[in-house]
């Protein structure tokens, strides 16, 4: 029985619209994370940091493309 996700992480071309997504339609907030050398956010529930985005180059991925969990 699995009993929580610690977060999961997604590689996006498009980092203000998913954040934008998480908040309007999930109720996310975007939060703290630590200073990574690549753009991203992290967005909790509560205090829990759930969702992390990673802001990738267009010839690398598509938005959407779940890294690990």
């Amino acid at each position: 029985m699995i009993i929580g996700i610690n977060h999961i992480n997604i590689d996006t071309t498009e980092l203000e619209k998913m954040i934008r997504f998480y908040e309007e339609v999930l109720g996310l907030n975007n939060g703290d994370r630590p200073p990574f050398d690549v753009p991203g956010a992290w967005l909790y529930s509560e205090e829990n940091p759930i969702v992390h985005l990673v802001e990738v180059s267009k010839h690398l991925a598509t938005t959407g493309n779940i890294d690990h969990f």
